[in-house]
């Protein structure tokens, strides 16, 4: 599918194994890096540009689905062969960050996009809001058409663990430092007011087997990413800083949200 690309690839071939498409897990990193090296390129990697046009423009007809109870909150399926599943992975919820920073770093071509990312933003979040605990399930699903009268499409755990994880921290700082819409450090506050109640243990954190069951059922375990990620982004969403620490068109995030600096290439003098 253009604009889709798989899990695995045929190292001897170079021909794509298997018909799943999605942007989470195992796929995720790739469509973020993919838009960051363009950012990195200042735009002028043109093989770079088409190749986002078209991840873009496919995450947009193939896998994005909007609640026709609430227009502001969407989702992205996944692609099994000729079949769509209203499955989403955490994971997944990098994406209102990339698309921001997409739509803000070239908005001549992809200004539209901040709008999609929104509703992401909003789609994620829904899976944080709608458990017991306040924390998101690993896997999600939902019914656009469900919960009628409140107006809100119903979004229920596939794989109930939370594991510690960040990408709906990352993207709701995009948001605020690119806003400064308060409402974005709100939605990060109920996020960490759960990550304290319901993670906090004697000697760290831990990720739960269930996010549905408030007796914290720890799994103790402490992933690596809870302080290079979600604790640096929920710093940042509250730091105090006038300015950006990590300006976006001097620095990017890599995947575990370390700022790597963009070198802005000079013109080279031609010698006489």
């Amino acid at each position: 599918m253009k604009g889709l690309y798989p899990h695995l690839i045929n190292v001897n071939t170079g021909l794509p194994v298997g018909d799943h498409f999605t942007w989470g897990g195992m796929a995720d990193s790739f469509y973020e890096y993919l838009i960051k090296q363009l950012v990195t390129s200042e735009g002028k990697d043109q093989v770079k540009f088409k190749m986002v046009k078209e991840i873009i423009s496919s995450l947009e007809n193939q896998l994005l689905v909007t609640s026709s109870m609430d227009p502001k909150t969407s989702f992205l399926v996944e692609i099994n062969g000729n079949r769509s599943t209203n499955r989403m992975d955490e994971l997944a919820c990098f994406a209102p960050a990339s698309l921001i920073l997409a739509a803000r770093s070239f908005p001549k071509e992809f200004k539209h996009v901040e709008a999609i990312a929104e509703r992401l933003l909003y789609g994620c979040y829904s899976a944080w809001d709608s458990t017991a605990t306040g924390l998101a399930p690993e896997v999600f699903t939902w019914d656009v058409q469900s919960r009628f009268y409140e107006q809100i499409p119903s979004v229920a755990p596939v794989i109930k663990s939370y594991i510690l994880r960040p990408e709906t921290l990352e993207s709701l700082y995009y948001f605020y430092a690119y806003t400064h819409n308060p409402v974005y450090q709100d939605m990060a506050w109920d996020i960490f007011n759960s990550l304290y109640t319901y993670c906090k243990t004697n000697s760290g954190y831990s990720g739960l087997y269930d996010v549905q069951d408030t007796e914290y059922p720890w799994d103790d375990r402490e992933e690596s990413f809870f302080f290079a990620e979600t604790l640096k982004y929920l710093y940042l969403i509250f730091d105090d800083h006038k300015q950006l620490r990590f300006p976006f068109d001097q620095w990017v995030f890599n995947t575990e949200a370390h700022p790597l600096k963009i070198h802005k290439k000079k013109p080279t003098l031609l010698k006489k």
